[in-house]
C-alpha cells in the first residue's frame, strides 16, 4: 500500500490500526510493532494518543494490549488523522494581492471528501485485495516445472560441493 504524502506518524498510525483490525484479540505493542515494522517506542506514543481520542482501547496486565475501540466500518480516516494533526485551513492568510484561498479550496475539496467518507474497513479491503492480487500474479508468472532461482544458484556455487571432493 502506498502512503504517498503522509507523514511517517500518520502512516504508522494507519498501519497499526489495520494490524489491530485484522486481529480478533488484543495485541501488545511489540506484536504490532513487529507486524508493521514500526519502532516500538514510537508506536507506544501513537497508540496512547489513539486511546485518548477513543479510537483504540487498552488493557494492562496478562491478556492485555491494544484493540480497536470501534468496528473498522465506524472509524473514518478524517478522525484518525485529526488525532495528530488539524486539517489544513480552509483559507490562506497571505499578503495582500496573494490570496490563494479559492485555489486551495479547489485542491483540498476532493481530499477532504475522501477523508470524510473512507473508513478503516475500506483500507483493510483495499490492502487485502492488493495482497491477493500480488500472490495470484506471482503464481501465474511462475512456470509449472520451474526451479526457484535461489536453489539453482546453490547448485552452481563451488562451495555447494563438499570440501573434500573439491580438493581432489
Amino acid at each position: 500500500m502506498a502512503w504517498f504524502g503522509l507523514p511517517k506518524r500518520s502512516e504508522y498510525m494507519l498501519r497499526s490500526l489495520i494490524c489491530m483490525a485484522k486481529s480478533d484479540s488484543r495485541l501488545p505493542v511489540r506484536a504490532i510493532a513487529a507486524c508493521e515494522h514500526i519502532p516500538a517506542a514510537f508506536l507506544a506514543q501513537i497508540l496512547y494518543r489513539l486511546t485518548w481520542h477513543g479510537l483504540v482501547s487498552s488493557k494492562r496486565g496478562p491478556g492485555g494490549g491494544f484493540a480497536l475501540a470501534l468496528p473498522p466500518e465506524q472509524i473514518r480516516l478524517k478522525r484518525v488523522l485529526e488525532a495528530f494533526q488539524a486539517p489544513p485551513a480552509s483559507g490562506s492568510e497571505g499578503k495582500p494581492g496573494h490570496d490563494f484561498s479559492q485555489t486551495w479550496e479547489k485542491l483540498w475539496e476532493p481530499t477532504r471528501h475522501a477523508l470524510e467518507t473512507l473508513t478503516l474497513a475500506d483500507l483493510l479491503r483495499s490492502e487485502q485485495a492488493s495482497t491477493q492480487g500480488k500472490r495470484a500474479t506471482r503464481l501465474e508468472d511462475r512456470a509449472p516445472n520451474s526451479v526457484p532461482l535461489q536453489s539453482a544458484r546453490r547448485r552452481e556455487h563451488p562451495r555447494a560441493v563438499p570440501r573434500k571432493e573439491a580438493l581432489r
